[in-house]
């Protein structure tokens, strides 16, 4: 996986994993330009978010991953299964890419008017099912903090690397990422969550 960071001119490396905030290549991010591919973007890039306006894009990283079990398969949400035009087009993530949730569903299943879940926990609902692939190209974002961001319409969050798995970053990334945000003590601290984060009742 190839990482590019504002500020460092060295391509530096993440390891693939399945378990990282990403969106598959294609989808469509809200930035001043209209809608970008997120392939398209770099560090340097502004993006429309949620809570902090415009922000600069810090980092980006993409991998190709083969998909070998069901668990790994990404997870589809089609047009409108979020609510109207939510999202616009289909939305392909990650299993572990979480989703702003918001209005009367919100509140009924967690008593919160917006709440992020992950991708794979929505998937009761119709419209959102999980991806019948061998293989998918995932991209990752990451800003100065967490953000929400519109992705195809609909409201999704951003890389956060309190949340992602330290096995997936290698010694070079993590080092570069600490360099990049010193409040980071290491990758699995800070970067507090833009929103509570649920998880469904089994």
């Amino acid at each position: 996986m190839t990482a590019h960071f504002a500020d460092f001119s060295t391509d530096l490396r993440v390891a693939p994993t399945h378990g990282q905030m990403s969106f598959a290549g294609g989808t469509y991010i809200a930035t001043p330009r209209g809608e970008v591919r997120i392939e398209e973007l770099s560090a340097g890039d502004r993006v429309f978010t949620r809570d902090s306006g415009l922000q600069v894009v810090r980092w980006t990283g993409t991998a190709t991953v083969a998909v070998t079990c069901a668990e790994e398969r990404p997870v589809i949400v089609r047009a409108g299964a979020l609510g109207h035009n939510l999202p616009e087009n289909d939305l392909i993530l990650a299993p572990f890419h979480r989703v702003l949730l918001s209005g009367d569903v919100a509140l009924e299943m967690f008593g919160d008017s917006e709440v992020l879940i992950e991708a794979r926990h929505l998937t009761f609902l119709d419209g959102i099912e999980r991806a019948d692939v061998a293989e998918v190209t995932y991209h990752h974002i990451l800003f100065d903090k967490h953000e929400v961001v519109l992705s195809n319409g609909a409201w999704t969050e951003s890389f956060q690397p309190a949340a992602a798995e330290p096995r997936g970053v290698e010694a070079a990334c993590r080092d570069a990422l600490l360099a990049l945000f010193p409040a980071l003590v290491e990758l699995g601290q800070g970067f507090e969550a833009a929103r509570r984060v649920v998880v469904p009742a089994r």
